[in-house]
C-alpha cells in the first residue's frame, strides 16, 4: 500500500507567525496554492488556507497591511506521518473536514503536506492502473459474474 510521503507535496510555502496577511496572500496567489503552513523553528503551528482569507479577513474586515498570520491561523493543526498509509490520511481528511495535512518527521518537523489534489491524483492514477489492468485481463475472473 502507498505511503503519504509517496504522494504528498514536498515543497511546502510557509510562513512565520508574524507574517503579515498581505504577504501570505500575495505568495498563495503568485504560487497558486491553496494554503500556507505557519511554523515555528520549522514545525507547523498553524495553517491559513483560501478559507480563512474569505471568513477571517474579508467576511470580518480586518486589515491585511495590519494583521499577522498568528491573528488568522487555523490552529492547533492535525498532522500526519510520511509512513503513514494514504487511505488512512484520506480517512482522517473526511473525519475531520479538512483538505490539507502537514507531514512531520519523527521530531515534528515539516517535511511536506498532503492535499485534496494529491489524493485525487493517487486515486486517478490507481483507477487507470486497474482500468489498464483488467484491459490486459490481470483481472480476469476476479468480478466475473456468476448466472
Amino acid at each position: 500500500m502507498d505511503q503519504v510521503a509517496d504522494v504528498m507535496t514536498k515543497d511546502v510555502q510557509t510562513s512565520t507567525e508574524n507574517e503579515i496577511i498581505l504577504n501570505i496572500a500575495r505568495v498563495m496567489y503568485s504560487k497558486k496554492i491553496g494554503s500556507v503552513v505557519v511554523v515555528r523553528s520549522n514545525k507547523p503551528v498553524g495553517i491559513i488556507t483560501e478559507r480563512d482569507l474569505t471568513c477571517k479577513v474579508v467576511a470580518n474586515n480586518i486589515q491585511p497591511k495590519v494583521a499577522t498570520a498568528r491573528d488568522i491561523m487555523t490552529s492547533p493543526i492535525v498532522s500526519i506521518k510520511p509512513n503513514d498509509n494514504v487511505y488512512y490520511a484520506f480517512k482522517i481528511m473526511n473525519e475531520k473536514g479538512i483538505k490539507k495535512l502537514p507531514v512531520t518527521n519523527e521530531t515534528g518537523e515539516l517535511i511536506g503536506i498532503l492535499t485534496q489534489t494529491d489524493i485525487l491524483r493517487y486515486f486517478n492514477q490507481k483507477r487507470k492502473e486497474f482500468v489498464m489492468d483488467a484491459l490486459k485481463g490481470v483481472h480476469k475472473g476476479v468480478y466475473a459474474i456468476e448466472s
